[in-house]
């Protein structure tokens, strides 16, 4: 069997699988690390295959939430997922996520003797589920750079402009991802972290920051910010956060964590030309703030 240890922050995941069973996104050798962390910090992942003695996997007596893909059952402590017969198909059957920090993935009788890729969105369930759980955390669907040392993350709708500010940010300052970025509160302050969930073209950091400022982008005449009030922030937050936990209880939860972000940060309006000198902009907006 091998064993590897990934540290993306806050979370330490280690992978123990065959050799021949799974293979990880390119992205994550840049997430990898030494075995140094107490087992019970360490989220565990297991793999096997269906016809292997699995523990009994979890299931409600409704699902929380289906689509053509896949049926999800959870409550606040356990959670899993069973993938649907599709074109292409999964090489996962399912997964399940416990109480006890370890996740249990099944693989389909099928693919044996052949290397399944552990993709989306398996490894980022895995991920999301434990941040949200044990760190008051998310993923969120955003682009985040470390400007003149200052930690920013930029919001926007599908052609908003959050990868072209990521592009323009990319050239002179650290971006830490531009697809998925894990959004964090530990000691009252609020941290960013890249994550290896991006694709080779899109910049991403093993790096962290913390965060002092949101950025909700569109497209304007000319480079113009202006302050969010929080009441309208937190719902706008929202739209771009990666879900994971359903129900009024996990609804409450996120409610909370993301007041707890937003109440953290400065949130703008960022009206932009796309181009270098709108990052000298927001230079200008992080200075009258210090």
């Amino acid at each position: 069997m091998k064993t590897e240890y990934y540290r993306i922050n806050p979370l330490t995941i280690k992978f123990v699988y065959a050799e021949d069973q799974i293979q990880l996104l390119p992205t994550y050798q840049h997430f990898s690390c030494n075995a140094n962390v107490p087992d019970n910090e360490v989220i565990s992942c297991s793999f096997y295959y269906e016809d292997e003695n699995i523990p009994e996997l979890f299931k409600t007596e409704t699902p929380c939430y289906e689509n053509h893909s896949f049926t999800v059952y959870q409550d606040l402590d356990q959670f899993s997922i069973y993938t649907k017969e599709v074109t292409p198909p999964f090489g996962i059957r399912s997964m399940f996520i416990g109480p006890d920090n370890q996740a249990k993935i099944s693989i389909k009788n099928s693919m044996k003797g052949q290397r399944i890729l552990l993709d989306r969105p398996f490894d980022e369930l895995i991920y999301n589920y434990f941040l949200y759980k044990n760190h008051n955390g998310f993923l969120c669907h955003a682009s985040a750079a470390v400007i003149e040392g200052t930690g920013v993350l930029f919001i926007a709708p599908s052609g908003g402009g959050k990868t072209t500010m990521a592009n323009i940010c990319n050239e002179s300052n650290l971006v830490l991802n531009d697809e998925r970025v894990a959004l964090f509160v530990r000691d009252g302050r609020v941290y960013m972290s890249g994550t290896p969930f991006a694709n080779d073209n899109q910049p991403f950091q093993n790096s962290t920051a913390e965060l002092k400022f949101v950025f909700m982008l569109a497209h304007g005449k000319e480079n113009m910010a202006y302050p969010v009030e929080k009441r309208i922030a937190i719902p706008a937050f929202l739209d771009f956060y990666r879900h994971i936990i359903w129900g009024k209880a996990g609804l409450e939860k996120t409610l909370e964590v993301a007041k707890t972000i937003v109440d953290r940060v400065s949130v703008y309006r960022l009206m932009f030309l796309p181009d270098a000198r709108v990052v000298d902009y927001i230079k200008k907006v992080i200075g009258n703030e210090r």
